[in-house]
């Protein structure tokens, strides 16, 4: 997997999973990416996808991160956010925090790129931030 930084939208399988959801006119998509169990070893491409999905359901909650994707916004507007949004936050920040508590173990992703893999914590931690930050019903 290519990866030029430590943004969660700076690698391929990041820009794959943004262009399949532009692509797709269900949330399905984003809900499977938060589907895995975040007591279980992450490998690297899930984990990839598992943030990407979590900084979409954050933008959906009105919480972006500055470097959103083009299309992204066009394409919540155009796909009222589901009654399981509230549930997919919480998947989502289990998820990241299990993503930042295995950082070390798909480090490989993020270690030789400019800020490295303590960048991407740092990011991983804001966006983990942000989604907590939310006062949602369950």
């Amino acid at each position: 997997m290519g990866t030029w930084g430590s943004g969660v939208f700076d690698n391929d399988q990041a820009i794959d999973f943004v262009e399949d959801l532009l692509d797709s006119d269900e949330w399905d998509f984003v809900e499977e990416a938060l589907a895995a169990d975040p007591t279980q070893p992450l490998d690297a491409c899930f984990a990839a996808d598992a943030v990407t999905a979590a900084e979409i359901v954050a933008a959906a909650l009105g919480k972006p991160c500055s470097d959103l994707p083009e299309g992204v916004e066009e394409w919540l507007a155009d796909h009222p956010a589901p009654g399981s949004l509230p549930k997919m936050r919480k998947k989502a920040v289990a998820l990241v925090h299990a993503v930042r508590a295995q950082a070390a173990e798909l480090g490989a992703m993020w270690e030789e790129r400019p800020g490295g893999l303590e960048e991407f914590c740092r990011v991983a931690s804001e966006l983990e931030e942000r989604l907590q930050g939310l006062d949602l019903p369950t």
